[in-house]
């Protein structure tokens, strides 16, 4: 695949593939090998194994789609005003589990106090507070490389080994989006307040939001003592849920929680296990809203123009490569998954072909995918690719658009 735009997203789904992948190794010498492994093999064999090298190009991912009618959400959009060029709404008012996508509400959250004098964006965070929230080896290796970008030595569980250590408020804010830290999102969730993100939700009218929890407390409740998977917090409302999400956050930030999950040793459940957990109790949100916000932080107008220039600032981390500024005028990426969910939500102007003077946002989201499905796309770049075109092949998105058109018309919607 030779596009940009696509190289750049498959990334995000690539680091948490490993992450997940890597459980059969990690957890079978921490925890349950046979079950682990075991769980995971079957799942691989008998969930649509035809998919577990991946999708090879935009088609096969199109053919994918196409077949599960109702396991995607797709808004394909031209947010420049009076443009209606292969525009696509299908299932965009769906519930969907959101993964690391939530962290476009957080960082909007973030966006308005810093933009409104709350929050000093070079305001110095000691690190230490920053990792009052990280579960080593649980976040697809993208704390180590914030970390890393920032200059900071780590340990072998990728924390950082300077006690003085410090970041700035916009610094963290850069490691949500660009390597999508779960450790700095669950940082400004505390730092700003559940009232803060539920702000944005009702002020924006974002109706298929559903309130953001902690992503830590939210995985020790999923695999730890505190839910202890599956059949136990089937037995949880949704309010008991809620609750026990934020006193194992409190509990883990405030060093009280089993050793094992400092050290690397989290006990994790299978995919089957973490995809049935991640469908039941993720964070939802529908397409349509997020491609709302993308087209509104593109165009200067979601929340307030300054509010949307700080979320440009981090969403368009992808400009920072010099192909990516000959190509677009602006792109902005924020991409999600979890076991069964691939996410993305882009805009992207392009510099040249049908689109260019124009501003594309395609918002993707994927869920109930088997694990051989999951697995396969988030190695290869056939889904990635998709996105690609609909951002920037006009003749492709048509081809798109009428194809869902058509699964629609035969399904008598």
């Amino acid at each position: 695949m030779k596009g940009t735009l696509a190289k750049i997203l498959a990334g995000v789904g690539v680091a948490v593939a490993v992450l997940v992948l890597a459980l059969g190794a990690l957890v079978a010498v921490f925890w349950d090998e046979a079950k682990v492994r075991g769980q995971n093999l079957v799942a691989i064999f008998t969930e649509e194994p035809e998919y577990a090298e991946g999708f090879a190009n935009r088609e096969e991912t199109l053919e994918y789609l196409t077949s599960h009618p109702e396991d995607f959400s797709l808004v394909v959009r031209n947010a420049s005003e009076g443009s209606s060029k292969a525009e696509i709404e299908y299932l965009s008012d769906e519930p969907n589990p959101l993964a690391s996508t939530k962290k476009i509400v957080v960082l909007a959250a973030y966006a308005k106090e810093a933009s409104n004098g709350n929050l000093d964006p070079e305001e110095e965070v000691p690190v230490s507070e920053w990792e009052k929230y990280y579960v080593p080896n649980a976040d697809g290796g993208a704390h180590p490389a914030a970390m890393e970008s920032l200059g900071i030595a780590t340990d072998e569980n990728g924390a950082a080994t300077d006690p003085e250590a410090t970041a700035t408020l916009d610094e963290m804010a850069s490691a949500m989006i660009s390597v999508s830290d779960n450790a700095a999102t669950d940082y400004f969730i505390e730092r700003l307040g559940q009232e803060k993100t539920r702000a944005v939700i009702e002020e924006e009218n974002l109706a298929g939001q559903s309130p953001i929890l902690p992503i830590s407390g939210s995985m020790l409740v999923w695999n730890g003592p505190d839910g202890g998977g599956a059949p136990n917090l089937a037995q949880m409302s949704r309010e008991e849920y809620t609750a026990a999400v934020m006193r194992a956050t409190e509990s883990y930030a405030s060093g009280e929680y089993p050793g094992e999950w400092r050290e690397g040793r989290a006990p994790l459940g299978s995919l089957v296990e973490q995809r049935e957990m991640a469908a039941k109790y993720e964070t939802k949100g529908a397409a349509e809203d997020f491609a709302r916000i993308m087209a509104g932080a593109a165009a200067g107008e979601f929340i307030s123009p300054e509010a949307s220039g700080v979320m440009r600032r981090h969403l368009e981390w992808p400009m920072e490569s010099e192909a990516n500024k000959e190509t677009f005028e602006a792109f902005g990426a924020k991409g999600g998954s979890l076991a069964g969910v691939l996410n993305q939500a882009v805009y992207a102007a392009p510099k040249a072909g049908a689109f260019s003077g124009e501003t594309r946002v395609v918002i993707l989201f994927t869920r109930g995918m088997s694990v051989s499905a999951w697995l396969g796309a988030t190695q290869s770049e056939g889904y990635s690719d998709f996105v690609d075109a609909l951002a920037t092949d006009e003749i492709f998105a048509e081809k798109v658009e009428r194809q869902i058109r058509e699964k629609e018309g035969s399904n008598g919607s």
